[in-house]
């Protein structure tokens, strides 16, 4: 798995522990190879963490003011993820720094994300491609991908995730997008990031599959990319 960027935790935040000084929360971020334009990017961080952006924001340090920068917490999964904004260019091997900082001006993104949660289907857009999730049935999958800056789209893609058993001299197979029960639903929104969870069985009767095996999966959709 490539990733956009590495981050390290200097201070308190690599001790998890509650500061007095926020200029002591701090995190960094270092860039690749390559340039990047205006890019989201997260970190993993403990509930009491996600918490503390009640009240606090995230801001940027590398020019030596504090410039408070579009964050968010998505506290739908297991561990909670703080995302922000990198505004502009990052060139390759660049160094920025933020601080967590009393939150005092709303940061505000107008962002390319936009999400509708309209019954029968989920749709999920930005400036480079849009899909849908249908809410109900066929393993939720994503489908109708269309890329905005040609306009072509790809209604043949389709996804085989799926078990297999074998059966005395057979192999038997039962399909994630065969369930009709499985259930998609938006978990988390923001101009950064949008989160859609889906629950879904195998095959078309997913009770009656052996084992009646079961599967979560988490679509992470971002700004800008």
């Amino acid at each position: 798995e490539m990733k956009l960027f590495s981050l390290l935790l200097a201070g308190c935040m690599a001790a998890g522990a509650p500061c007095a000084r926020c200029a002591e929360w701090m995190l960094e971020v270092r860039n690749g190879d390559f340039e990047r334009r205006n890019a989201v990017v997260h970190q993993p961080v403990t509930r009491e963490w996600a918490g503390l952006f009640e009240s606090h924001t995230l801001a940027e340090t590398t020019g030596g003011a504090a410039v408070p920068v579009p964050c968010a917490v998505d506290a739908s999964g297991v561990a909670p993820e703080l995302v922000w904004f990198l505004s502009g260019t990052t060139a390759p091997g660049a160094v920025r720094t933020f601080a967590v900082v009393p939150k005092r001006v709303e940061s505000v993104l107008a962002g390319d994300l936009f999400c509708t949660d309209a019954g029968e289907a989920v749709t999920v857009e930005n400036s480079f491609y849009r899909l849908s999730q249908p809410a109900r049935g066929g393993g939720g999958f994503p489908r109708d991908v269309t890329f905005v800056q040609s306009g072509r789209g790809d209604p043949r893609l389709y996804f085989l995730d799926r078990i297999v058993r074998e059966q005395g001299d057979r192999v038997e197979q039962f399909v994630a997008r065969d369930c009709p029960d499985s259930e998609s639903r938006v978990v988390f929104k923001s101009p950064l990031r949008v989160t859609v969870e889906t629950r879904t069985g195998f095959g078309p009767k997913p009770a009656e599959t052996p084992g009646n095996p079961r599967a979560v999966y988490r679509y992470t959709y971002t700004a800008f990319s």
